[in-house]
């Protein structure tokens, strides 16, 4: 399995010459691509790191979650149990958008094809559970 150091050095080396964080460490890049910078914990992008991934022009796969996941304006599914699953089993980088209309950005295409075939958030997790 890729971990997120490895998709970190190779975003970096993706990075063009004139770009500003160029001269960007790994370290740091860690600890402003990812949503939890431990080398060990999932791949949940921060929102600087969608913005690499738009401008390398990484392939990306949205999904939004329907209306019945949110339980009211303030809290939205997934909930805690569900981004922890998220967390260990996604096996590519991925985005969670919790805005009006919640979405779920992978940058994997398996992920991406088995959360199409399933057509369900809660269906996708329980995918997920069981792989």
């Amino acid at each position: 399995m890729l971990n997120k150091l490895y998709y970190t050095q190779q975003l970096l080396k993706l990075l063009p010459e004139d770009h500003s964080d160029h001269g960007m460490t790994d370290d740091v890049a860690m600890r402003s691509w990812w949503q939890d910078f431990r080398p060990d914990s999932g791949l949940r992008l921060s929102p600087e790191g969608v913005g690499i991934m738009r401008e390398l022009k990484i392939e990306s796969w949205s999904f939004e979650i329907p209306i019945p996941y949110q339980t009211n304006t303030r809290q939205v599914l997934p909930g805690p149990s569900e981004l922890l699953l998220l967390n260990k089993k996604l096996t590519c980088p991925y985005f969670l958008q919790m805005h009006k209309t919640p979405t779920l950005v992978l940058y994997g295409s398996k992920e991406a094809t088995m959360f199409a075939l399933y057509g369900d958030m809660k269906k996708f997790l329980k995918y997920l559970k069981n792989t």
